[in-house]
């Protein structure tokens, strides 16, 4: 991984309001939305790890669901970016 995964799963252990008030969701939407307007058959970067991969399908946005080894990259967008996930995860 990149020097930005490897901050991105260090930081994630510990869901602080000042981590996530540091611009990093805003970041993450914004690859995720560039991500999505992709056409399908070029190469884009997951919003969560940034690893380069094809998009393959009009919904493949993320490198992983789970099914790889490696993490759920999807999973961990959504629990960082949604604010609901996010104080759930908190809260745990």
């Amino acid at each position: 991984m990149g020097d930005e995964a490897d901050r991105l799963n260090d930081e994630t252990e510990d869901l602080s309001e000042d981590y996530f008030d540091s611009g990093l969701v805003a970041s993450m939407v914004q690859k995720y939305n560039a991500a999505r307007t992709a056409s399908i058959g070029s190469v884009i970067r997951c919003p969560t790890c940034y690893r380069q991969h094809q998009k393959t399908t009009y919904h493949k946005v993320f490198c992983s669901n789970g099914r790889r080894r490696g993490g759920n990259c999807k999973d961990r967008y959504w629990n960082i970016v949604d604010d609901t996930r996010r104080d759930r995860a908190r809260n745990q």
